[in-house]
Formats: C-alpha cells, structure tokens, sequence
C-alpha cells in the first residue's frame, strides 16, 4: 500500500508530500519505508500524517493464485 506524507509534526524522518508505502500497524498506525518491504521501516507512525493512494488487492482469489502459481 502507499501512502502521501501529510504532517510532519515532530518528525525528522518524514517529507511532507513525499510517497511512502505504508503497513498496517494496528488499528492507528503504519510501519513507513521508503522500500516496498516491511522489514525496511524507518518507524512506526500514526495513520492521520498520510492519505493512502493505493491499496493492494487483497481479495481470496489473487492470495490462492500466489499460493499455487509456480
């Protein structure tokens, strides 16, 4: 998923209109990265400094396909 930057309060790590992708980190926040993988956060922040701009498919039918496509 991604997301756009738009409140930096109190933050050195974020840019304020910069496209991040973003994971869901409880009901309130997200791990940010600049790196499409969770592993390469650079922290944990609350979901109101972005507005999602894509969402990844997440519906049964894509997840059984990535299972069994070899």
């Amino acid at each position: 998923m991604k997301g756009v930057c738009i409140d930096t309060t109190n933050s050195n790590v974020l840019q304020e209109g910069m496209t991040y992708y973003v994971f869901p980190h409880g009901p309130y926040a997200f791990y940010v990265s600049k790196f499409e993988n969770v592993a390469s956060h650079t922290g944990a922040f609350s979901r109101d400094r972005f507005e999602v701009i894509e969402q990844e498919e997440t519906s049964n039918e894509s997840i059984q396909m990535n299972l069994f496509d070899f």
